[in-house]
């Protein structure tokens, strides 16, 4: 005699409705991720949900000047709000920014300029010839 074991079943059928139920939130909050216990971190490339820290720290006493969490994957966006906000907490009316290559951003560089912040960056093309093979 052969017997099938219901309880897989019973398991198999939760799982699509689980599924079907969680499908069912994402298109109510017109959303393509869900993180029940982060709802409002974002998918990170190669780190899963998660959320983005940037820092400015000030080199010459290694203390971070200011700090933004985001859920936004790319720094190339944020290098002008980044650098205003250290020039503000500084209370300096010029200041020199180095930055990593995902902080490049060629218009905000030169808006910065204007500003009197002068602006380092590492070109990303410059980073991967220095990776090793």
């Amino acid at each position: 005699m052969r017997v099938k074991c219901t309880r897989r079943s019973r398991c198999h059928d939760a799982g699509r409705l689980q599924a079907a139920n969680g499908l069912s939130r994402l298109e109510a909050l017109r959303t393509t991720q869900w993180v029940e216990s982060e709802p409002d971190a974002k998918q990170m490339k190669g780190h899963g949900p998660a959320y983005n820290v940037r820092t400015v720290v000030a080199v010459e006493h290694a203390l971070i000047v200011t700090h933004e969490v985001t859920t936004e994957a790319t720094d190339n966006t944020s290098l002008q709000s980044m650098a205003e906000a250290a020039r503000d907490a500084l209370e300096q009316p010029t200041l020199n920014v180095a930055a990593d290559a995902g902080y490049s951003n060629g218009a905000q560089a030169e808006a910065l300029e204007a500003q009197g912040i002068c602006t380092r960056r590492r070109c990303n093309a410059c980073m991967r010839a220095r990776r090793p093979s």
